[in-house]
């Protein structure tokens, strides 16, 4: 369960005001009531017409519109429950995602129950009528589906996504989604239980200057009053005092039919998912009033009030001592929720500001070597309230006033100077090539119905978009710039290091022009207060099958694998060049190179280049790795000659300019400053050492002002010079036999000859014989740890698919081991997991957690730390039990199943199965990796698993925390035990 904001620097969130209250209406009873009450046992012949009526009585639904689905050449169709539910139901290839969206988000909460819409989205998944505390999770999992839900401040979502591998799966989801969210029990016990990782996850967010400073830019934008500084996730204190009295009210007053809206995509017959959705659904109606409070609670509902009379700049400084650079974020209050238009244009403001590669301000923030983000985000569930415009950006410590200055600049000038037509085009060509590329994904489709639906009131907000942006002048946008981009009415947050302080409250006292006052305000972390059968693999139409696939050898020496895709309606490519042995390079090398590959070739600017493929809605991305450089590709069918000519441009022509050179690793310098301490860090430097496998992004920032453009060279042509060719191409070559002439004409012209392609595994890494603890301090509320393991992979396909199941059974999900005890049983964590990662020959399992430590509430009044070792001691147990226990059946089975599931999800888009496919050359199998490993899943015994985890698990480990000082100091002797010691 996670909380959806707007973003503050790729992290952060918002705030609540005065409460704006519903004026009770008079209720005059149904036509239903009214026969009800003029019933009586003396009228058998009222009884019998009653009846009669029942016989023939109205279908439970009836269908509103049937509508084009942008982009899927396939018809949805929007129905209405006789209760008031919204159904839509869109068929589509590929998993089936069934998400319902409740109009209620916490800027609908009080101060004094701020949280609850959180609360309750976690307790919907603690036992109905139908499913006991668990059978929920339980039985999902089971079916290797996935679930999850998210709280925002307008909305909140509750999701099932499956591949509906049995033939009652759609059935038993539609049942299991309805009575969960129709039929919760709210039992004490779990209501209780349950405050305990929710806790723990406001803590998480309170951990996040970037989050603090998000809510501090809403509310001073809207004036919202509220003392709780997380104004989604509430605090600590407001969750905990919530009473089962509250839930239920709550509850009652915003969870009803006509408030939700169930979106239906994926495998599926709208006639016949329609009939199962209202059956389901439909048995639930609004609440009968009983009483006066059952009035009172139903009509006298709670919307924050958003105060839009702003008549001056706000601004506020915040300083923290978890950040190195300074981030700014600026809000503006943007158009009504209802008003689709004014919506759109705004959207196409942010795209010009910052929604590709010459967007204006993207462009003039080169200068500081970095970049912004732009959004337009609903943050009320009233229709008429408006939206938020949000830009956040980022610059090295002492750079932000001159960056400020050139940002207003902008803001004004595109005021002024209205997008001329090539701008205008790629903003038209990037918002509607987002919707092409969500096409491809059920959760994408059912988002941007939910949005429509939801916050918009109006279908047509998706349905119609293509067109509506076809319609879209230089003046719409011009026009939202004068509307939105008020500068006299802004909301300027700017988040400083804590060692900044000084310097910037004196530059406030001598400042001789208007800048307005600075509010200062201190980022402290608040103190708490109170032997399985095989499983069938169905749901494979739309996944990447080895008949699909044909090899070839170029004349270039190349291999190439073409992945025959009828579904895809977009081209995807993987050009990999890889060298058998990792070249000695300073840390940052790669990714130096990397950005170089972002800026254009030696022949062409990169804004040229930029223009050209935003232009034709063609994504060129490079990246360089310790010993290869791998290019996608992702565009319309029909420009892949295009794509194929740009790609190899950047990639053999790329521009190694000194000036480009040092922005480049200037901006890196900024990016790695602004990232907050990870244990994952560290982990990796003490399990690898000076190998490049250990290059973690401190040693990076550590060593880049050593790095030379000779360096770079070096390393380039180290890789291009003595490298293997792999490529991946998927595209529906099968419908459009012309797209495979113009794929091997592009890759044979002009591209240079490589060596021929064979599979090795020689990768050497140092040996790792003794375990490790490092530590890192940090003023955090929630101890960060990581143990982490290496896999030395044997290239076994069962080596490799028991590795897999014993992760998921281990804690990969929310039925996983580690999950269900330490999270549900000791409540130590909000999150708990693990996770297997791996290149094909070198790969890690990391278990990690995040829990609560300096907590004096938890006893009595005194602070403990010894969730910290908890936590590790939990992984010890799980470790041990994995190597000492066979799996049980039914774990196995779930496990198969649920690894089947990520396959399937991961071949949705053209670009997941092309990744696949890719992946499997590092591997003997090649292309028939992935069918060989499906075989695999089903022939792995529990037995297997156990054999892997007594193998890998029972070798040295490195644990890694960062954590308070506090914590660290009271758990030195603990931490000694687990290997030897490192504090930094």
């Amino acid at each position: 369960m996670n909380i959806s904001s707007l973003n503050f620097n790729m992290a952060v969130k918002p705030k609540t005001l005065q409460p704006k209250e519903e004026k009770p209406k008079l209720i005059q009873p149904s036509v239903q009531e009214k026969q009800t009450n003029t019933i009586s046992a003396s009228a058998p012949s009222v009884i019998q017409a009653i009846k009669a009526q029942s016989i023939s009585a109205p279908p439970a639904f009836k269908e509103i519109e049937t509508f084009e689905v942008p982009y899927l050449n396939a018809k949805g169709k929007l129905y209405m429950l006789n209760n008031g539910q919204k159904v839509v139901v869109i068929p589509k290839e590929g998993p089936t995602a069934v998400k319902t969206y409740v109009k209620v988000g916490s800027f609908n909460e009080p101060d004094k129950i701020r949280g609850i819409s959180h609360y309750i989205e976690h307790n919907l998944f603690n036992g109905s009528k139908d499913l006991a505390p668990g059978e929920f999770v339980k039985k999902v999992s089971e079916m290797g589906s996935s679930y999850n839900a998210s709280t925002n401040f307008c909305m909140t979502d509750y999701y099932i996504e499956s591949p509906l591998h049995g033939d009652n799966d759609f059935n038993s989801i539609i049942s299991m989604h309805a009575d969960m969210l129709q039929n919760p029990l709210f039992t004490e016990q779990m209501l209780t239980k349950e405050k305990g990782p929710v806790c723990s996850e406001v803590q998480m967010y309170q951990d996040s200057p970037y989050n603090t400073a998000q809510n501090t830019m809403l509310k001073k934008l809207f004036n919202i009053k509220s003392e709780s500084p997380d104004l989604i996730a509430g605090t600590v204190n407001s969750v905990s005092n919530l009473t089962r009295k509250d839930v239920l009210d709550y509850y009652n007053k915003w969870y009803t039919p006509d408030n939700m809206t169930t979106v239906i995509v994926g495998d599926v017959d709208p006639n016949t998912a329609i009939k199962t959705a209202a059956k389901c659904f439909g048995d639930k109606s609004s609440k009968s009033i009983k009483s006066m409070d059952d009035y009172l609670n139903k009509f006298t509902k709670h919307y924050e009030a958003l105060d839009t009379k702003i008549d001056k700049p706000i601004r506020t400084d915040l300083f923290s001592p978890l950040v190195n650079s300074t981030t700014v974020g600026l809000g503006f209050i943007g158009p009504k929720n209802n008003d689709v238009k004014e919506s759109l244009k705004a959207e196409a403001l942010a795209t010009a500001l910052t929604g590709y590669d010459n967007a204006r301000l993207t462009l003039m923030l080169k200068a500081y070597s970095t970049e912004a983000a732009s959004s337009i985000s609903t943050i009320s569930p009233n229709f008429n309230d408006p939206q938020v415009f949000q830009l956040d950006t980022l610059f090295r410590s002492g750079e932000e006033k001159e960056g400020i200055k050139s940002v207003y600049e902008v803001l004004e000038g595109i005021k002024n100077i209205p997008v001329d037509n090539i701008e205008l085009q790629i903003i038209k060509n990037k918002l509607k090539d987002n919707l092409n590329v969500s096409g491809e994904f059920a959760m994408a489709i059912s988002d941007h119905i939910g949005d429509a639906m939801v916050n918009r009131g109006d279908l047509k907000s998706y349905t119609e978009k293509a067109q509506m942006i076809d319609k879209l002048t230089a003046a719409d946008i011009q026009d939202a710039a004068k509307t939105y981009l008020n500068l006299n009415k802004v909301s300027l947050v700017l988040l400083h290091p804590e060692t900044d302080r000084a310097k910037v409250e004196q530059e406030a006292k001598d400042s001789t022009t208007q800048q307005q006052p600075i509010n200062n305000v201190s980022i402290q972390q608040p103190k708490a207060t109170n032997a399985a059968k095989q499983v069938s693999f169905a749901g494979t139409k739309n996944i990447v099958k080895s008949e699909n696939i044909s090899e070839f050898r170029l004349n270039t020496n190349a291999h190439i694998a073409v992945n025959d895709s009828p579904s895809s309606t977009r081209t995807s490519i993987n050009y990999l060049i890889q060298s058998e042995s990792i070249p000695n390079y300073k840390p940052g090398v790669p990714d130096i190179l990397t950005e170089i590959f972002n800026n254009g070739s030696s022949h062409y600017k990169k804004e040229l280049i930029s223009d050209l493929l935003d232009m034709n809605n063609i994504k060129v991305a490079g990246s360089a790795g310790s010993n290869s450089i791998i290019f996608g590709l992702d565009c319309p069918n029909e420009n892949i000659a295009l794509g194929l000519e740009a790609m190899k441009e950047i990639l053999f022509s790329p521009n190694l300019d000194q000036k480009i050179f040092d922005d480049i690793k200037a901006g890196l310098k900024l990016k790695f400053t602004s990232q907050q301490k990870d244990p994952m860090t560290r982990a990796v430097e003490a399990m690898y050492g000076n190998h490049p496998f250990g290059n973690s992004s401190r040693k990076i920032l550590e060593n880049i002002d050593s790095i030379t453009l000779d360096d770079v060279k070096k390393f380039y042509n180290d890789i291009t010079n003595n490298a293997q060719t792999r490529i991946v191409a998927t595209a529906p070559f099968s419908k459009t036999p012309e797209l495979k002439d113009k794929l091997f004409n592009g890759l044979q012209n002009g591209f240079p000859v490589s060596k021929p392609y064979h599979y090795d595994n020689n990768i050497k890494v140092p040996d790792f014989n003794s375990s490790k603890v490092v530590t890192v301090a940090d003023d955090r509320q929630q101890a960060h740890v990581v143990q982490l393991f290496r896999i030395k992979e044997s290239g076994n396909i069962k080596d490799r698919a028991a590795l897999h199941l014993m992760n998921t059974i281990l804690g990969e999900t929310s039925q996983s081991r580690l999950f269900m005890d330490l999270r549900e049983k000791q409540l130590l964590a909000y999150m708990v997991k693990s996770k297997y990662i791996t290149d094909g020959k070198i790969g890690e399992i990391a278990l990690e957690i995040k829990t609560t430590t300096d907590d004096p509430k938890a006893n009595n009044g005194k602070p403990q730390y010894d969730n910290l070792e908890k936590s590790l001691n939990g992984f010890k147990h799980h470790i041990q039990k994995m190597q000492n226990e066979l799996a049980t059946d039914e774990e196995l089975k779930s496990a198969k199943l649920a690894l089947k599931s990520k396959i399937i999800f991961g071949c949705e888009s053209s670009a997941g199965k092309t990744d696949l496919i890719q992946g499997g050359f590092n591997t003997p199998y090649g292309t028939q990796y992935l069918s060989e490993l499906l075989k695999s899943i089903d022939n792995i015994t529990a037995k297997d698993i156990q054999n892997a985890a007594r193998l890998y698990l029972n070798q040295p480990s490195v644990v890694s925390v960062v954590a308070s000082k506090n914590t660290l100091n009271n758990e030195q002797n603990y931490l000694k035990t687990l290997g030897d010691l490192t504090n930094y």
